[in-house]
């Protein structure tokens, strides 16, 4: 007989990896040649914490020139998203330099694009799970459509 995911499985917290989010946009900020390498890579829809992909595409929109804290903190100002993502002391805190080694940038980008790429897979597994039970979508037409989205996501 076929089993249908429990609750606590659909309940379940998306994957995601904070401690590594917080750890790129310290990286970059300790080392700014990081910013192109990790934006070869990490766009901000991978983020799950909206904090954290504020203060990224922040980070994009002035990263052309050198950036810091400094400027960061005045750009998020000027937009209106200072007290959004928590202040400066928010920032200080998450930012903390000693936290992080700017050489793991990468790693730390691989791993939040991972966590994504699982949510991405979750929803749409998720999707074809009610798609499937509620006859929205006939077998493969659903299945070319999952197939499309995935190539799309990797």
């Amino acid at each position: 007989m076929a089993q249908t995911p429990s609750s606590s499985i659909l309940d379940a917290v998306p994957p995601s990896d904070k401690g590594a989010e917080r750890a790129v946009l310290g990286s970059i900020l300790i080392d700014h040649s990081r910013l192109a390498e990790v934006e070869a890579i990490l766009k901000p829809e991978a983020f799950y914490v909206e904090d954290h992909r504020i203060l990224y595409e922040h980070i994009l929109t002035i990263g052309k020139i050198a950036i810091d804290a400094t400027l960061l903190l005045d750009s998020l100002r000027t937009a209106g998203k200072l007290e959004a993502v928590g202040g400066p002391a928010y920032i200080a805190e998450t930012l903390k330099p000693e936290a992080v080694t700017p050489l793991n940038a990468i790693r730390y980008a691989t791993v939040i694009v991972e966590q994504w790429q699982k949510r991405k897979m979750i929803e749409l597994n998720t999707l074809a799970l009610t798609s499937l039970y509620d006859g929205r979508w006939k077998p493969k037409d659903l299945a070319k459509r999952q197939i499309e989205a995935l190539l799309r996501m990797l």
